[in-house]
């Protein structure tokens, strides 16, 4: 007698197969388990400095410390920077309106453009190991001497209302706009600054100022210093001189040609000088 076999439900085993299958492939998808990234090891001791990181991060799509070539933070909270040390690789670094007393940025060896504005506590700044950078912006900060001499790509550096007393610009020959206005500065040496087009250094203590050896200079503006003189016969480019409010007697503008502005106001002038200004006709905006 033939063994008696059940019936198979077709529809019914094709059902089971299929949700099987689609729960083995939830289970696959669940147990993927990503990489980890190196950025997740990086860790700032200031909470609002974390937070910009994080933002940055989010935003630029970075996966390895690589990829991190710029932070921009505009934060009062940030009370330090450290674990910016991390960012080997960075090469643009902006922080505005901290309250940190230290930047240590020895490991940020490619940085080639700094800025770092509106803080008043930051006093020193050691940019010894950042040879490559090729702008500075240092604006509004309580910086009294800086070294940069060493920076032999630098283009251009802004220190504008820092109570600057003394910088080193030694070797420095690259730089072609230097900032420097609303400081404390008495003397100051740029006879190594060859490229220097433009100059700022206006409401300063300075009573001399050679620029003898910056034959490309265009723009100069030295209003409120000191100077009693100041001699211009090497600067044939000379576009726009502002030396208003020093103790200048006396000026010679026969070698620049190129002036389109002068302005002398509020000097000492001799009154050979200012026949010596009244004859003179070729220079559109001429004030003294």
């Amino acid at each position: 007698m033939p063994a008696y076999l059940p019936k198979v439900n077709t529809s019914f085993s094709i059902f089971l197969l299929a949700v099987s299958s689609l729960a083995l492939t939830a289970c696959s998808s669940d147990d993927v388990i990503e990489e980890p990234s190196e950025l997740d090891t990086i860790s700032f001791s200031s909470p609002a400095m974390q937070s910009c990181f994080d933002f940055a991060r989010e935003q630029g799509d970075w996966l390895t410390i690589a990829d991190v070539k710029s932070l921009n933070c505009n934060d009062e909270l940030i009370d330090s920077l450290e674990g910016i040390e991390l960012l080997t690789q960075l090469e643009t670094l902006d922080i505005l309106h901290s309250v940190a007393t230290e930047f240590d940025l020895s490991h940020n060896s490619e940085l080639k453009k700094l800025t770092l504005w509106f803080n008043e506590k930051l006093t020193n700044l050691d940019l010894s190991n950042n040879a490559k950078l090729e702008s500075i912006d240092l604006a509004h900060n309580g910086i009294q001497s800086l070294n940069i001499s060493h920076l032999a790509d630098l283009k251009q550096a802004y220190l504008f209302d820092n109570p600057v007393e003394q910088i080193d610009l030694q070797y420095s020959n690259e730089i072609v706009e230097l900032h420097l206005a609303k400081g404390k500065l008495t003397s100051l040496d740029i006879s190594e600054l060859t490229n220097l087009i433009n100059l700022f250094v206006y409401d300063n203590q300075l009573t001399n100022l050679d620029i003898s050896q910056n034959p490309n200079i265009e723009i100069v503006n030295v209003s409120q210093n000191k100077l009693t003189s100041i001699e211009l016969q090497s600067n044939v480019y000379l576009q726009v001189l502002m030396a208003s409010q020093n103790h200048l007697e006396t000026i010679d503008l026969m070698q620049n040609g190129e002036l389109q502005t002068v302005d002398l106001q509020n000097n000492p002038l001799s009154n050979e000088a200012l026949l010596y200004l009244d004859n003179i006709d070729w220079i559109p905006n001429l004030l003294y």
